[in-house]
């Protein structure tokens, strides 16, 4: 029936997006360190981080309720089959630091957002789920970015 030939239509245009989702980038020299802002490149950048709330802490990104940290667009560390802005990155420069690397729990879903921080895979992403600035979150998750900073050695460079 017609139903049927659309889902298989649809079916197959995904699976040839999701094949097509690979990004390859050449090795690329060092690149003289920039003079002005016109003059940045992809390979300027060491250190990413991110403040934010269940969507930058990728909560049930994978329809539970783990926070999906790893695959957040905007922090995750990402795959070759899910790529974030800092996958993207470090196919410029291989030493990026601050992605978080790993699916989490929230620590503690009582209390959201306070707390909702795992310094060892978080790493520069202090997101917290249902945080808000009205809930005193924004200030809790810059003491956190403070404190997750003085792991990077070049992070003031």
């Amino acid at each position: 029936d017609i139903q049927s030939l659309r889902l298989q239509a649809s079916m197959a245009v995904l699976a040839r997006l999701a094949a097509a989702a690979t990004f390859e980038c050449p090795p690329l020299p060092n690149i003289p360190p920039p003079q002005n802002i016109s003059q940045l490149h992809p390979f300027h950048v060491g250190i990413v981080m991110a403040v934010g709330d269940s969507i930058t802490a990728a909560f049930s990104a994978r329809s539970n309720l783990d926070e999906a940290r790893d695959i957040s667009w905007d922090i995750g560390r990402g795959y070759e089959n899910q790529m974030t802005l800092p996958y993207l990155l470090s196919r410029y420069n291989p030493h990026l630091e601050g992605a978080s690397t790993k699916r989490v729990l929230p620590k503690d879903a009582a209390h959201l957002p306070h707390g909702d921080y795992h310094p060892d895979t978080d790493n520069l992403n202090v997101a917290e789920s249902m945080g808000s600035a009205n809930k005193g979150s924004l200030d809790e998750e810059w003491g956190y970015l403070r404190t997750a900073s003085k792991k990077y050695a070049d992070f003031d460079d």
